[in-house]
């Protein structure tokens, strides 16, 4: 599914549209500062998870909800694999949980993924300036 949202509350509106089955993997792909984050952020709060923030420097971030552990990934400091091997991904990824979100999932090879119902989210800005996005959804 292509879709193009116009400002911040359609991004909201389009994200609480979305249904995830439990143990989901959704992968966040764009630009820095496409909307990658937001999309956890908003989809968090949606679901009454609390203290979401960017893993960027951090690699991982875990959040417990009433439904289960969410845990979001950035890996965009990893640079190999050897990298993402080291911080436990692949442990955490065998791990139940609700959700996991991974930002810039180009860092691993999605064959390498457990068995899971996997989303696959390219979001883009149309201008660097506007808030509004073009969205690919599709699930592998």
């Amino acid at each position: 599914m292509n879709l193009l949202v116009h400002d911040l509350q359609e991004y909201r509106d389009w994200i609480s549209s979305l249904q995830f089955p439990e143990g989901a993997l959704v992968l966040l792909s764009g630009p820095m500062a496409a909307g990658k984050t937001e999309f956890v952020k908003i989809w968090c709060e949606l679901h009454q998870v609390q203290g979401v923030s960017s893993p960027s420097f951090g690699l991982h971030q875990q959040y417990s909800s009433r439904h289960g552990v969410v845990h979001h990934f950035d890996l965009f400091r990893m640079k190999n694999s050897a990298d993402i091997e080291s911080t436990g991904f692949w442990e955490v990824l065998n791990e139940p949980s609700r959700i996991v979100f991974i930002e810039w999932p180009e860092r691993i090879e999605k064959s390498d993924l457990p068995p899971r119902p996997v989303f696959e989210i390219q979001i883009s800005l149309i201008e660097k300036t506007s808030s509004q996005r073009k969205i690919q959804f599709k699930q592998l």
